[in-house]
């Protein structure tokens, strides 16, 4: 384990919240994929989003949502960031920002550390 993802793990213990730490294949990132795979619902499973503001300076949201429902993107994320418009990170700005590879990388990102937690 990284220390970024010891230090993740860290701050989801400070929440006090239960949890439960997988590996998870690369070829089941998809959510579907990941479900049949490995025996979750929908129910219990997330996809985490990166979002950037669409102005500079660019600011950046890591949004973890339940796969079966849906985030506001456009009003949610965009009042939590404080800026007028948002839109998904292109995967360059994905990769700059935490360190991952495209849409399908199941490590911890070693970047989102630094970013404040919220819950809605």
């Amino acid at each position: 384990m990284t220390s970024s993802e010891q230090m993740i793990i860290s701050a989801v213990n400070d929440l006090g919240v239960a949890y439960e730490l997988i590996t998870i294949d690369p070829a089941y990132a998809d959510t579907a994929a990941f479900c049949e795979k490995y025996g979750y619902p929908l129910e219990r499973s997330c996809n985490t989003i990166v979002v950037a503001s669409k102005k500079e300076p660019k600011k950046f949201a890591a949004c973890v949502v339940l796969a079966h429902t849906q985030l506001d993107v456009n009003r949610r994320v965009r009042q939590l960031l404080g800026v007028s418009k948002v839109s998904f990170a292109t995967a360059d700005e994905m990769k700059t920002v935490t360190d991952m590879l495209g849409w399908a990388n199941t490590r911890s990102p070693s970047s989102c550390q630094r970013w404040p937690l919220t819950g809605t």
